[in-house]
């Protein structure tokens, strides 16, 4: 795949969605750094590409250099506040870092953005659930587990698991 990329890039060096799209097959890959080379380049091209800063924050989390994570999720949102995925991207990797209170106001944001966004209501459910804030876990997988048709099958594995638990309780 980053063949491709790496003729369209050679074809035209100025086109950042060749970049762009060869640096998220990277980060796919496992090759953050060479995802970062090109999206400094996408982003010289275009700075106000707010999917370059989002997928160079991915590498940077496959770095642990979360610093440079969170300022470019915080790049992306400034650049598109009504972008769902930068806010949930950024969501997740609060989660990873165990701050789930964090997680939960990204999380509300893109449930704010998009009120039938499933994965963000099963996420906030699991930040809630790591806060012991049983209740309102309960709350938003059970709101996920009656999405609207196309976002069911995208999550039907997560969503039994997480059902299933509080529906026992």
């Amino acid at each position: 795949m980053a063949l491709t990329f790496g003729k369209a890039i050679e074809d035209d060096p100025y086109d950042s969605a060749a970049y762009n799209g060869r640096a998220a097959a990277y980060v796919s890959l496992g090759r953050f750094r060479s995802a970062i080379v090109d999206l400094d380049q996408v982003i010289r091209l275009d700075a106000e590409n707010f999917r370059a800063y989002t997928i160079r924050a991915g590498a940077y989390e496959g770095l642990e250099e979360w610093r440079a994570a969170v300022d470019d999720y915080d790049r992306a949102i400034r650049i598109d506040p009504g972008h769902v995925d930068a806010y949930f991207n950024r969501a997740n990797f609060f989660l990873r870092l165990e701050l789930p209170h964090l997680a939960i106001e990204d999380l509300n944001e893109a449930i704010r953005l998009d009120s039938e966004f499933v994965d963000g209501f099963l996420n906030r459910g699991s930040a809630y659930e790591r806060l012991g804030r049983l209740q309102r876990a309960a709350e938003d997988y059970r709101t996920a587990a009656f999405p609207i048709q196309s976002n069911r099958t995208s999550t039907e594995d997560r969503r039994t698991l997480r059902w299933g638990r509080f529906q026992r309780q």
